[in-house]
This record gives C-alpha cells, structure tokens and sequence, in this order.
C-alpha cells in the first residue's frame, strides 16, 4: 500500500479508502504492508506527459494527412491542443529520451513486484469533484493540467508501464460519493487481479450502491 506526499498529498478520503481496503484484504487472509514506490512517482508522471504530447501531436498530424487538410484549432477540445502544440516543439531526439527514461521508470515499477504481487493505492488522489472541474481554456489550461496530475496520478502507473489494474469501488465519503480503490498487478498476471477483484466484490458487493445526487449538484 502506498501513497504520495508533499504537495502532491493525496486526500484524506482517499487515503481512509485504501487503509480501509487494505484491512478488508487482510481479514481474507492476504499478507498487507505499507510499502514504499520503487520509483519517483512524480518523475514517472511527468515522462508520462512528455509521451502524451507526442500522442497527441501524432493524432492529429495523422488524422490531417488522412483527411487531406490542415488541422484546425477549433476543432479540438483546449487540452487536446494544448498537448498537440507542445508535441510540435519536441524533437525527434528529445522524444526518444523520454522513451528511454520511461524505461528505466519501468523496470523500477518492476523491482515492486519481486516482492508483492499486487500494489494497492487510491484510484484518484482527490473525490469525485463536480462537472467542469477539468474544464479549460487558455487561460486556465495549466490549472486543468495540474488538475488532472492531482485526480490520475497513479493511474499513470499502470498506463505507462503497461500493467494490469482494476479500479474497485470499496469505499464511499461523508458526502455519499464512491472512493475508488486501484489494484495493480505485475505484468501479466490478469487472471490474478481479476481472481482477487472477484474474491472481494463477494465479500462487498457494491453493484446495488449508487451515489446520492444531492452530492453531485
């Protein structure tokens, strides 16, 4: 079980939702112990972004040529854009480099898995927040971007280093809203994660829950 500190601290509810989990998994029987990354998370996150923007910046080049046209701004949501013009700064070099960092973050993931089979953390580092939170537009594009580094920072775990994940619904705040709890295997191990997600979902099943709409106005 980890988390992140500093000021990329992760919320409260979120934080009680792993804790809670992790007892939960402990009383099946599973070994549970707080453990340190074996990467720099943050580092990790921010190759991530890097590898995104030249994403992005292929997407739309490929969708252009494919259409025969020049790509038009007003034709992308802002952050997509955003992301295609900083891909058009990166050079061919440059993006190799981070290919090569993000390699080397992976085998650091990796070394986690010699000695667990699966990293338990928060889905998001905050709560459900309402619609438009990750709204942006010019001006406010760099705050949706810290934004969404806040709600899917271990996400990236998983997306970058190609692991299997699964998002578990375990937990559920004072304000009635689902906390999601994120368990991540080693490479490979699908059938693994989807047994202990099974185990778990009859032991608490959260199918007929459903969150209280007042708390989404």
């Amino acid at each position: 079980m980890t988390d992140v500190d500093g000021e990329n601290a992760v919320h409260k509810d979120c934080l009680e939702a792993c804790r809670t989990a992790a007892t939960r998994l402990a009383d099946l029987g599973h070994f549970v112990e707080q453990a340190k990354f074996t990467h720099d998370p943050l580092a990790y996150h921010r190759r991530c972004v890097h590898i995104f923007t030249g994403i992005a910046n292929w997407a739309v080049k490929d969708w252009a040529r494919r259409m025969d046209r020049a790509p038009s701004e007003s034709e992308f949501e802002p952050f997509t854009w955003f992301l295609h013009e900083r891909g058009q700064k990166m050079s061919s070099g440059d993006y190799l480099l981070v290919v090569q960092d993000m390699q080397r973050h992976t085998r650091d993931i990796m070394r986690f898995f010699e000695r667990f089979d699966v990293m338990l953390t928060p889905t998001m580092m905050v709560p459900p927040q309402p619609l438009g939170y990750l709204n942006a537009d010019k001006d406010t594009i760099f705050q949706a971007a810290q934004r969404m580094t806040s709600y899917t920072l271990f996400c990236f775990i998983a997306n970058g280093a190609g692991l299997p994940s699964a998002s578990l619904p375990l937990h559920w705040n004072e304000d009635g809203l689902p906390i999601g709890v994120l368990a991540t295997g080693r490479a490979g191990c699908e059938e693994l994660l989807l047994s202990l997600s099974a185990q778990i979902e009859r032991a608490w099943p959260w199918a007929g829950r459903t969150a209280r709409i007042s708390a989404l106005s």
